[in-house]
Protein backbone atom coordinates (compact mmCIF):
# COMPACT_ATOMS: atom_id res chain seq x y z
CA UNK A 1 0.00 0.00 0.00
CA UNK A 2 1.34 3.09 -1.02
CA UNK A 3 2.07 6.21 1.51
CA UNK A 4 -0.95 8.23 -0.84
CA UNK A 5 -3.41 5.87 0.14
CA UNK A 6 -2.70 5.64 3.65
CA UNK A 7 -2.59 8.90 4.13
CA UNK A 8 -5.42 9.64 2.46
CA UNK A 9 -8.02 6.67 4.51
CA UNK A 10 -6.63 8.30 7.08
CA UNK A 11 -7.61 11.78 6.64
CA UNK A 12 -11.29 10.25 5.51
CA UNK A 13 -11.62 8.58 8.47
CA UNK A 14 -14.26 6.14 8.02
CA UNK A 15 -15.09 2.34 8.95
CA UNK A 16 -15.47 1.73 5.33
CA UNK A 17 -11.98 3.23 4.67
CA UNK A 18 -10.05 1.81 7.86
CA UNK A 19 -11.53 -1.89 6.60
CA UNK A 20 -10.94 -1.29 2.86
CA UNK A 21 -7.67 0.82 3.22
CA UNK A 22 -5.47 0.92 6.30
CA UNK A 23 -6.72 -3.06 7.55
CA UNK A 24 -4.82 -3.92 4.17
CA UNK A 25 -1.30 -3.28 5.60
CA UNK A 26 -1.86 -3.96 9.44
CA UNK A 27 -0.04 -7.19 11.06
CA UNK A 28 2.05 -7.65 7.62
CA UNK A 29 5.64 -7.26 6.21
CA UNK A 30 4.35 -3.93 4.66
CA UNK A 31 2.93 -2.29 7.94
CA UNK A 32 6.74 -1.63 9.61
CA UNK A 33 7.68 0.12 6.95
CA UNK A 34 4.01 1.99 6.06
CA UNK A 35 4.34 2.77 9.59
CA UNK A 36 7.59 4.57 9.18
CA UNK A 37 6.93 6.12 6.34
CA UNK A 38 4.08 8.26 8.09
CA UNK A 39 5.71 8.66 10.74
CA UNK A 40 8.47 10.46 9.02
CA UNK A 41 5.39 12.16 7.07
CA UNK A 42 4.03 13.34 10.25
CA UNK A 43 7.24 14.52 12.23
CA UNK A 44 8.69 16.65 9.00
CA UNK A 45 8.65 20.42 10.28
CA UNK A 46 7.52 22.99 7.53
CA UNK A 47 9.20 26.12 6.92
CA UNK A 48 6.35 28.38 8.34
CA UNK A 49 4.95 27.18 11.87
CA UNK A 50 1.23 26.02 11.38
CA UNK A 51 1.88 25.22 7.46
CA UNK A 52 0.02 22.11 5.97
CA UNK A 53 -1.00 20.08 9.39
CA UNK A 54 -3.67 18.22 7.96
CA UNK A 55 -1.67 15.66 5.97
CA UNK A 56 0.66 15.22 8.54
CA UNK A 57 -1.85 14.93 11.26
CA UNK A 58 -3.11 12.02 9.08
CA UNK A 59 -0.04 10.66 9.05
CA UNK A 60 -0.18 10.47 12.56
CA UNK A 61 -3.64 9.18 12.52
CA UNK A 62 -2.07 5.86 10.09
CA UNK A 63 0.57 5.34 12.14
CA UNK A 64 -1.72 4.69 15.16
CA UNK A 65 -3.55 2.11 13.18
CA UNK A 66 -0.64 0.39 11.50
CA UNK A 67 0.39 -1.65 15.63
CA UNK A 68 3.70 -0.64 15.17
CA UNK A 69 5.55 0.28 17.71
CA UNK A 70 9.39 0.44 17.57
CA UNK A 71 12.80 3.06 17.34
CA UNK A 72 11.70 4.72 14.67
CA UNK A 73 8.36 5.47 15.40
CA UNK A 74 9.27 6.57 18.81
CA UNK A 75 11.77 9.06 17.66
CA UNK A 76 9.64 10.52 15.11
CA UNK A 77 6.61 10.78 17.52
CA UNK A 78 9.30 13.01 19.87
CA UNK A 79 10.18 15.21 17.89
CA UNK A 80 6.35 15.80 16.45
CA UNK A 81 5.08 15.66 19.90
CA UNK A 82 7.75 18.06 21.37
CA UNK A 83 8.61 20.61 18.66
CA UNK A 84 6.94 23.75 20.14
CA UNK A 85 6.40 25.02 17.13
CA UNK A 86 4.47 22.45 15.46
CA UNK A 87 0.58 22.66 14.93
CA UNK A 88 -1.61 21.47 17.82
CA UNK A 89 -3.48 19.35 15.22
CA UNK A 90 0.00 17.54 14.81
CA UNK A 91 1.06 17.57 18.43
CA UNK A 92 -1.74 16.27 19.78
CA UNK A 93 -2.62 13.35 16.88
CA UNK A 94 1.15 12.43 17.31
CA UNK A 95 0.06 11.91 20.93
CA UNK A 96 -2.98 10.29 20.32
CA UNK A 97 -0.95 7.78 18.02
CA UNK A 98 1.29 6.63 21.21
CA UNK A 99 -2.05 5.96 23.10
CA UNK A 100 -3.39 3.70 20.49
CA UNK A 101 0.26 2.06 20.00
CA UNK A 102 0.02 1.39 23.83
CA UNK A 103 -3.22 -0.67 24.02
CA UNK A 104 -2.54 -4.62 25.29
CA UNK A 105 1.29 -4.02 25.29
CA UNK A 106 3.55 -4.93 28.00
CA UNK A 107 4.73 -2.55 30.29
CA UNK A 108 8.31 -2.69 28.90
CA UNK A 109 7.11 -2.21 25.73
CA UNK A 110 5.12 0.84 26.83
CA UNK A 111 7.22 1.98 29.27
CA UNK A 112 9.26 4.37 26.61
CA UNK A 113 6.16 5.93 25.47
CA UNK A 114 4.59 7.08 29.00
CA UNK A 115 8.24 8.47 29.20
CA UNK A 116 7.96 10.29 26.06
CA UNK A 117 4.26 11.25 27.19
CA UNK A 118 5.41 12.74 30.54
CA UNK A 119 7.99 14.76 28.99
CA UNK A 120 5.30 16.42 26.98
CA UNK A 121 3.82 16.99 29.94
CA UNK A 122 6.66 19.12 31.57
CA UNK A 123 7.08 21.30 28.79
CA UNK A 124 5.58 24.86 29.65
CA UNK A 125 2.83 26.29 27.40
CA UNK A 126 1.14 22.99 26.17
CA UNK A 127 -1.82 24.72 24.29
CA UNK A 128 -4.65 23.23 25.87
CA UNK A 129 -5.60 20.40 22.48
CA UNK A 130 -2.42 18.58 22.75
CA UNK A 131 -2.62 19.01 26.95
CA UNK A 132 -5.86 16.80 26.65
CA UNK A 133 -4.40 14.17 23.81
CA UNK A 134 -1.16 13.67 26.25
CA UNK A 135 -3.02 12.93 29.10
CA UNK A 136 -5.72 11.02 27.65
CA UNK A 137 -2.67 8.91 25.52
CA UNK A 138 -1.22 8.31 29.10
CA UNK A 139 -3.99 7.05 30.49
CA UNK A 140 -4.09 4.31 27.68
CA UNK A 141 -0.34 3.77 28.66
CA UNK A 142 0.46 4.30 32.00
CA UNK A 143 -2.59 2.98 34.68
CA UNK A 144 -3.07 -0.44 33.47
CA UNK A 145 0.06 -1.78 34.64
CA UNK A 146 1.42 -1.80 38.10
CA UNK A 147 3.96 0.28 39.30
CA UNK A 148 6.31 1.32 42.17
CA UNK A 149 5.62 3.69 44.36
CA UNK A 150 8.29 6.03 42.70
CA UNK A 151 6.90 5.81 40.05
CA UNK A 152 3.61 6.95 40.62
CA UNK A 153 4.80 9.77 42.25
CA UNK A 154 7.05 10.58 38.85
CA UNK A 155 3.48 10.03 37.05
CA UNK A 156 1.82 11.98 39.18
CA UNK A 157 4.46 15.50 39.76
CA UNK A 158 4.36 15.02 35.74
CA UNK A 159 0.26 15.28 35.56
CA UNK A 160 0.91 18.72 38.40
CA UNK A 161 3.40 20.31 35.88
CA UNK A 162 0.77 19.82 32.83
CA UNK A 163 -2.18 21.33 35.35
CA UNK A 164 0.28 24.52 36.76
CA UNK A 165 1.14 25.09 33.21
CA UNK A 166 -2.16 25.02 31.91
CA UNK A 167 -3.68 28.60 31.30
CA UNK A 168 -7.29 27.78 31.27
CA UNK A 169 -8.89 24.98 32.74
CA UNK A 170 -7.42 21.58 33.17
CA UNK A 171 -8.87 18.85 30.51
CA UNK A 172 -11.48 16.91 32.70
CA UNK A 173 -9.57 13.77 31.82
CA UNK A 174 -7.37 15.06 33.41
CA UNK A 175 -9.13 14.24 36.50
CA UNK A 176 -10.44 10.83 35.49
CA UNK A 177 -6.49 9.77 34.73
CA UNK A 178 -4.54 10.89 37.91
CA UNK A 179 -7.46 9.37 40.07
CA UNK A 180 -6.43 6.08 38.93
CA UNK A 181 -2.45 7.14 39.82
CA UNK A 182 -2.95 8.75 43.14
CA UNK A 183 -2.96 7.60 46.45
CA UNK A 184 -3.19 9.06 49.76
CA UNK A 185 1.09 8.21 49.96
CA UNK A 186 1.97 10.13 46.48
CA UNK A 187 -0.31 12.72 47.21
CA UNK A 188 1.12 13.55 50.26
CA UNK A 189 5.10 13.10 48.82
CA UNK A 190 4.40 15.18 46.14
CA UNK A 191 3.01 18.04 47.99
CA UNK A 192 5.77 18.07 50.51
CA UNK A 193 8.34 17.80 47.19
CA UNK A 194 6.51 20.69 45.64
CA UNK A 195 6.58 22.92 49.12
CA UNK A 196 9.76 22.30 49.88
CA UNK A 197 10.98 23.49 45.91
CA UNK A 198 8.79 26.30 45.79
CA UNK A 199 10.11 27.30 49.31
CA UNK A 200 13.71 26.78 48.41
CA UNK A 201 12.68 28.69 44.84
CA UNK A 202 9.59 30.80 45.42
CA UNK A 203 9.41 31.28 41.28
CA UNK A 204 5.87 31.53 39.80
CA UNK A 205 6.04 28.52 38.06
CA UNK A 206 7.57 26.54 41.71
CA UNK A 207 4.47 28.26 43.61
CA UNK A 208 1.83 27.11 40.75
CA UNK A 209 2.98 23.43 40.85
CA UNK A 210 3.15 23.43 44.90
CA UNK A 211 -0.95 25.52 44.40
CA UNK A 212 -1.67 22.34 42.08
CA UNK A 213 -0.36 19.80 44.41
CA UNK A 214 -1.93 21.33 47.58
CA UNK A 215 -5.68 21.20 45.55
CA UNK A 216 -5.15 17.54 44.54
CA UNK A 217 -4.32 16.14 48.06
CA UNK A 218 -7.26 18.21 49.13
CA UNK A 219 -9.40 17.22 46.36
CA UNK A 220 -8.51 13.11 47.24
CA UNK A 221 -9.17 13.99 50.99
CA UNK A 222 -12.68 15.18 50.77
CA UNK A 223 -13.62 12.53 48.05
CA UNK A 224 -13.00 10.00 50.72
CA UNK A 225 -13.92 11.57 54.00
CA UNK A 226 -16.15 9.57 55.19
CA UNK A 227 -13.84 6.76 54.65
CA UNK A 228 -10.93 8.45 56.36
CA UNK A 229 -13.09 9.14 59.38
CA UNK A 230 -13.80 5.61 59.46
CA UNK A 231 -10.39 4.69 59.23
CA UNK A 232 -9.09 7.34 61.72
CA UNK A 233 -8.10 4.86 64.56
CA UNK A 234 -6.21 2.67 62.29
CA UNK A 235 -4.61 5.17 59.64
CA UNK A 236 -4.21 7.87 61.90
CA UNK A 237 -0.37 8.12 61.10
CA UNK A 238 -1.30 8.58 57.51
CA UNK A 239 -3.65 11.17 57.76
CA UNK A 240 -1.57 13.33 60.42
CA UNK A 241 0.80 12.65 57.72
CA UNK A 242 -1.37 14.47 55.14
CA UNK A 243 -2.54 17.36 57.44
CA UNK A 244 0.95 18.17 58.45
CA UNK A 245 1.98 18.53 54.29
CA UNK A 246 -1.12 20.81 53.89
CA UNK A 247 -0.37 22.72 56.94
CA UNK A 248 3.27 23.41 55.76
CA UNK A 249 2.08 24.87 52.85
CA UNK A 250 0.45 27.88 54.82
CA UNK A 251 3.48 28.75 55.06
CA UNK A 252 4.48 29.75 51.59
CA UNK A 253 4.65 33.36 50.43
CA UNK A 254 1.77 33.45 48.43
CA UNK A 255 -1.54 34.81 49.48
CA UNK A 256 -4.04 32.80 46.60
CA UNK A 257 -2.48 29.68 48.13
CA UNK A 258 -3.05 30.92 52.18
CA UNK A 259 -6.28 31.98 51.09
CA UNK A 260 -7.46 28.64 49.31
CA UNK A 261 -5.71 26.02 51.28
CA UNK A 262 -7.41 27.91 54.86
CA UNK A 263 -10.63 27.84 52.75
CA UNK A 264 -10.41 24.54 51.95
CA UNK A 265 -8.93 22.87 55.42
CA UNK A 266 -12.43 24.41 57.25
CA UNK A 267 -14.15 22.40 54.43
CA UNK A 268 -12.23 18.95 54.81
CA UNK A 269 -12.01 19.07 58.66
CA UNK A 270 -15.02 20.01 60.34
CA UNK A 271 -14.79 16.09 62.03
CA UNK A 272 -13.56 16.27 65.66
CA UNK A 273 -11.20 13.77 64.81
CA UNK A 274 -9.94 16.25 61.91
CA UNK A 275 -10.41 19.55 63.11
CA UNK A 276 -8.21 18.53 66.37
CA UNK A 277 -4.97 18.13 63.70
CA UNK A 278 -5.59 21.90 62.21
CA UNK A 279 -7.42 23.71 64.28
CA UNK A 280 -4.17 25.24 66.48
CA UNK A 281 -2.52 25.79 62.97
CA UNK A 282 -5.27 27.79 61.32
CA UNK A 283 -5.87 29.72 64.89
CA UNK A 284 -2.91 31.56 64.12
CA UNK A 285 -4.05 33.20 60.83
CA UNK A 286 -6.58 35.24 63.22
CA UNK A 287 -3.86 37.65 63.92
CA UNK A 288 -2.54 38.34 60.32
CA UNK A 289 -1.62 41.29 59.16
CA UNK A 290 -3.99 40.79 56.22
CA UNK A 291 -7.95 41.40 57.12
CA UNK A 292 -8.96 39.09 53.96
CA UNK A 293 -6.57 36.14 55.56
CA UNK A 294 -8.11 37.23 59.21
CA UNK A 295 -11.95 36.78 57.60
CA UNK A 296 -11.63 33.85 55.56
CA UNK A 297 -9.84 32.33 59.03
CA UNK A 298 -12.70 33.12 61.38
CA UNK A 299 -14.65 31.48 58.22
CA UNK A 300 -12.47 28.40 58.97
CA UNK A 301 -12.27 28.40 62.10
CA UNK A 302 -15.94 28.72 62.81
CA UNK A 303 -16.07 25.57 60.80
CA UNK A 304 -13.74 23.37 63.24
CA UNK A 305 -14.79 24.25 66.63
CA UNK A 306 -15.02 21.26 67.38
CA UNK A 307 -11.79 21.31 68.42
CA UNK A 308 -10.15 23.63 71.85
CA UNK A 309 -7.83 25.30 69.96
CA UNK A 310 -9.97 26.34 66.89
CA UNK A 311 -12.53 27.53 69.49
CA UNK A 312 -10.26 29.50 71.39
CA UNK A 313 -8.97 31.20 68.28
CA UNK A 314 -12.45 32.08 67.21
CA UNK A 315 -13.36 33.25 70.81
CA UNK A 316 -10.00 35.80 70.93
CA UNK A 317 -11.51 37.17 67.55
CA UNK A 318 -14.25 38.32 68.59
CA UNK A 319 -13.01 39.43 72.01
CA UNK A 320 -10.25 41.14 70.24
CA UNK A 321 -9.98 44.61 69.17
CA UNK A 322 -10.14 43.41 65.29
CA UNK A 323 -10.61 46.71 63.45
CA UNK A 324 -12.21 45.11 60.25
CA UNK A 325 -16.02 44.65 60.26
CA UNK A 326 -15.92 42.15 57.33
CA UNK A 327 -14.37 40.03 59.89
CA UNK A 328 -17.38 39.99 62.08
CA UNK A 329 -19.95 40.28 58.76
CA UNK A 330 -18.71 36.84 57.58
CA UNK A 331 -19.13 35.31 61.16
CA UNK A 332 -22.54 36.40 61.02
CA UNK A 333 -23.04 34.90 58.37
CA UNK A 334 -22.18 31.25 59.39
CA UNK A 335 -25.36 30.94 61.16
CA UNK A 336 -27.36 29.02 58.53
CA UNK A 337 -30.52 28.75 60.12
CA UNK A 338 -32.07 31.85 62.38
CA UNK A 339 -33.54 29.79 64.42
CA UNK A 340 -29.95 28.29 65.46
CA UNK A 341 -27.87 29.54 67.90
CA UNK A 342 -25.53 32.35 66.74
CA UNK A 343 -21.50 31.81 66.62
CA UNK A 344 -21.27 33.53 69.84
CA UNK A 345 -23.54 31.51 71.80
CA UNK A 346 -22.36 28.49 70.25
CA UNK A 347 -18.64 28.73 71.60
CA UNK A 348 -19.70 29.36 74.97
CA UNK A 349 -22.47 26.98 74.84
CA UNK A 350 -25.10 28.79 75.55
CA UNK A 351 -27.92 26.70 76.00
CA UNK A 352 -31.28 27.91 73.51
CA UNK A 353 -34.33 29.21 75.25
CA UNK A 354 -37.42 27.34 75.29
Amino acid sequence: MSLALLLLGAALAGPADRALGLSDAVGTAQAADAAHKAARAGARLPRQPGRRPLPRAAAWTAVGRLEVLDAPVLDAARGALLAERNAPAVRARAAWALGELSRGRPWAEVQPVASLLMDAMRQPGLDAETAYAVVEAFGKAYPPHSHSFDEDLAATKALNTLAANQTTQVPPIYHVVLNRVLTLEVAVQLLRDEVAEARARPSPQALAEAHNAMLTTVRWMAARQDVLLARAGEDRARIEAAFDALLAALDLPDRRLVLLLTWSLGQVSTEPAFAALVGERVGRLRADDDPLVRMVSAWSLSRLRAALPAREALRATLLSDEADARVYALLALTQADPAELDVVQKLWAVEPRP
